[in-house]
């Protein structure tokens, strides 16, 4: 800290002197007190401002003049400031007479008033506002009546008063009141004060004799900032005490500390190192380093302090042991912050909260008994403390308050018992799909503050979701909020994230979700949809991927490696495998997007066609289109367990309806491969060196049949997978042999340049023929001028039908196109 001798009075003054008050020629001036029936007077001859009449006077503002405001020297409501009718008198005020009947000053009324050196005061005054006096440097010596009751902030604070007598009646000073004084040796404070504001007496360095009455209770934080004369005087005193029971300092040479039983309250900065200096009129400044001392081992609070300031122990390295007394029922914000070395905190039974950064890097502190009373556990309370391993996964303490969750399961539930999820108890954790327990009620801010977290399924009997409780990514997908919480804040989670909702229809849940715009799911509707599940004599094809089936000669058509090289995509000129175009073609054949049918002109499953030049190279053409953005960036930025636990979510959803989809995988031989999955199994099977009861069941372009070791095997708990045929693994927690997974059901990424089946084949259907009877007749332009009105759907086959433009959209120009193709056939029926 910079101490700036003279700094604040300089300052206000400099202030004060670019401000030029009006001129006052008369010898006097007066005028009435705005609000109220105080009148006031000034006589020019002897610089006397008198103000008389009944009751309190206004309270100002502290005012200063300011680059660009109004030169309205008689309006100062002009500058947007409340000042004192007498403001601009301030230079010339040299005497202040405050007439009999006045009860109160107001805040400010004679601030920087830097001629004033005299103030008359009168036995009815009870009260001395805010800086009424603060900035009068002329001013040194007063006398107050013994009628006053209370002296406000700053009262008399950057004055040159040597010393001051506070009568009896006096109960409270307020804060900064006789501060940065460089003049005061000596203050009388009478039996009847009751508090002191904080640094009441702070930038004091002569004040050698004061005098602390045993009617003080409270005293405010940093009274002597800076240390004072008196202090130095204290030297050789173990503690030293503000009236009654107010430990001040302890400057005893003990590393043992027992704090007496007659101390109520404690200064917060009671165990900082003594800093003394003396003051010359000649120094302008002088810097003080404030420290917390290092040679306290053990401290030990009595049971009558009831409250301990924040910070009481922040930075105190040599502490080892802390005893806190038992009527102690909060624990301060950064009591103990960084202290390496304590090793044993005892704890009241009866505490009921810890505060923020309580045992902030007690990294000493291995063990630590929190009562059950405790019901609030503040943030970062015990971060970096190793107290927090000795609860294993789930460090829960007090009144059943998760702090965190540090296990590698990767779905977890939340333990029974649990009332309250503290703040940031899932930051940093590996859970991707948390389950609130049945016991759990209070959910606090950044409860669930994650990177990885993907689904959160709340408990019934939670009532509140509150603001800011979810914190996650763009990876978080799913939360499921049941009907017993019928308050949910719109600032829960973050703008930019979007889930699926699942609650009851006409719940907060759905509100919540509508007011969001974000897709909501019914919980109590049965799962339904038609089955998706591969059929491998009909949905598969029949034929492998290897070089006896596919060759370089038949790599590609001349007509398909220009079509690439036109949407920009590389047609290498020999073949490399065609495992991603036989996958994507699966999956786009058993969501109707094409048919066997458009290639071969007869009704037929893909499973019965054979590889010929013109398959191989429409297989090749979609194995191509993985080099496109939509593929390759569609995972976005998900973590590798967020992508197997989505991969399974979609997996179990394929019997009702979700589609199959890619699965890329890194081989043991460092290759890349692509298969498909269309369902979930449970079962036995027994694969690198483990027993798997779930697996993804997949398709394999490499096999011409379904095989268990092509299967992907996954532990529904941690996330490790496995893929035997392929030697692929990761085992939950670490690592494997190749993390490289990504998959993929989004048809649009896997189908980005859709493949011209009418051009490069010879359908049976007619481009038109939405209802399948060969010919072209008003019933289709129907079909297609519902669902360009919205009135029915039409599925995938009869969309690539209706598209008679070619422009892979269906808009009116199909419907003008269709209705031009029957208009045409007419009048070629007529003319023959």
């Amino acid at each position: 800290m910079m101490k700036i001798r003279n700094s604040a009075i300089s300052l206000l003054l400099s202030v004060c002197l670019c401000c030029t008050p009006m001129p006052v020629h008369a010898a006097e001036r007066d005028g009435t007190q705005d609000g109220d029936s105080l009148t006031w007077s000034f006589d020019s001859s002897d610089g006397t401002l008198t103000v008389a009449g009944t009751g309190d006077m206004a309270d100002y503002d502290q005012y200063f003049y300011y680059e660009g405001c109004d030169d309205d020297w008689d309006n100062p409501k002009s500058w947007g400031i409340n000042a004192p009718p007498w403001y601009r008198l301030r230079e010339q005020v040299k005497r202040v007479c405050i007439a009999e009947g006045i009860t109160g000053i107001g805040n400010n009324a004679f601030y920087c008033f830097e001629q004033l050196s005299e103030i008359e005061f009168p036995q009815t005054l009870q009260k001395i506002g805010d800086g009424v006096f603060e900035g009068c440097p002329e001013l040194q010596a007063v006398s107050l009546p013994d009628s006053l009751c209370e002296i406000g902030s700053s009262a008399f604070c950057c004055t040159y008063l040597q010393q001051i007598t506070v009568p009896g009646s006096v109960r409270t000073l307020g804060n900064n009141c006789f501060s940065d004084n460089d003049a005061l040796t000596a203050v009388e404070l009478q039996e009847g004060l009751k508090k002191i504001g904080d640094r009441c007496f702070s930038y004091c360095p002569c004040l050698t004799e004061i005098s602390f009455p045993s009617s003080v209770e409270t005293v405010g934080e940093d009274l002597m900032q800076n240390d004072t004369a008196w202090l130095q005087k204290q030297q050789g005193t173990d503690f030293i005490m503000i009236g009654s029971g107010n430990l001040y300092r302890y400057y005893g040479d003990s590393s043992d500390v027992v704090i007496p039983e007659s101390v109520t309250n404690i200064d917060r900065k009671c165990f900082f190192k003594p800093y003394f200096y003396s003051y010359e009129e000649e120094i302008l400044y002088i810097s003080s380093e404030e420290e917390m001392r290092d040679d306290i081992c053990s401290v030990t609070l009595p049971d009558t302090l009831t409250e301990l300031p924040e910070g009481l122990f922040e930075g105190c390295y040599g502490l080892r042991t802390l005893h806190i007394g038992a009527e102690v029922t909060e624990i301060p914000a950064s009591l103990c912050s960084g202290c390496d070395l304590l090793e044993t905190v005892d704890l009241p039974d009866g505490l009921e909260a810890i505060g923020e950064s309580a045992f902030y890097g007690c990294t000493a502190l291995t063990s630590l008994q929190v009562p059950e009373t405790v019901e609030h556990i503040g943030l970062y309370a015990f971060h970096q403390t190793p107290f927090l391993k000795q609860f294993g996964d789930w460090a829960v303490c007090g009144s059943g308050i998760l702090l965190k969750y540090s296990g590698n399961d990767r779905v977890v539930t939340v333990p029974d018992g649990v009332r309250t999820i503290c703040t940031n108890a899932f930051y940093g954790s590996n859970a991707v799909s948390v389950t609130l327990s049945p016991t759990v009620r209070n959910l606090e801010t950044n409860s669930f503050r994650s990177n990885m977290l993907t689904e959160l399924k709340l408990n019934e009997g939670l009532t509140v979701l509150p603001a800011q409780v979810l914190e996650c990514t763009e990876n978080f997908l799913y939360l499921t909020i049941p009907p017993s919480v019928t308050e949910i804040d719109p600032s829960c989670c973050r703008p930019s994230m979007a889930f699926e909702v699942t609650g009851e229809p006409g719940s907060a849940a759905e509100a919540f979700a509508e007011a969001k715009q974000l897709p909501f799911k019914d919980i109590t509707a049965e799962p339904s949809g038609k089955d998706m599940t591969l059929d491998f004599e009909k949905d598969c094809w029949s034929f492998k991927n290897n070089s006896s089936t596919f060759s370089n000669e038949n790599y590609l058509t001349a007509s398909d490696r220009e079509l690439l090289e036109e949407n920009g995509l590389s047609a290498e000129k020999a073949w490399g495998g065609a495992c991603f175009g036989m996958s994507v073609t699966v999956i786009l054949a058993k969501n109707g997007l094409f048919s066997a049918e458009q290639i071969t002109g007869v009704p037929s499953s893909i499973g019965d066609l054979q590889a010929g030049p013109e398959v191989q190279s429409m297989l090749n053409y979609y194995q191509c289109l993985q080099q496109t953005d939509e593929f390759r960036y569609g995972g976005g930025s998900a973590f590798y367990e967020q992508r197997i636990f989505t991969m399974i979510r979609e997996a179990e959803a394929v019997k009702y309806g979700a589609s199959p989809f890619m699965i890329c995988i890194e081989t043991e031989k460092g290759n890349r491969h692509a298969v498909v999955g269309y369902g979930t199994e449970t079962g036995s099977w027994t694969y690198n060196g483990r027993e798997w009861n779930h697996r993804i069941k997949v398709y394999d372009p490499n096999k011409a049949q379904f095989l268990d070791a092509c299967c992907l095997y996954y532990d529904p708990v941690t996330l490790s997978v496995c893929v035997p045929a392929y030697g692929y693994y990761w085992d939950g927690i670490e690592t494997g042999n190749g993390l490289y997974l990504r998959w993929c059901n989004n048809l649009h990424a896997l189908n980005a340049c859709p493949y011209p089946f009418a051009e490069r084949f010879s359908p049976s259907r007619i481009l038109g023929d939405l209802n399948g009877d060969g010919t072209l007749t008003a019933d289709d332009a129907e079909r297609l001028l519902d669902y360009l009105l919205c009135r029915a759907e039409l599925s995938a086959a009869q969309m690539q039908l209706a598209d008679l433009t070619g422009d892979g959209r269906l808009t009116a120009a199909d419907l003008s196109r269709l209705k031009q193709k029957l208009l045409t056939g007419r009048q070629q029926q007529k003319a023959a």
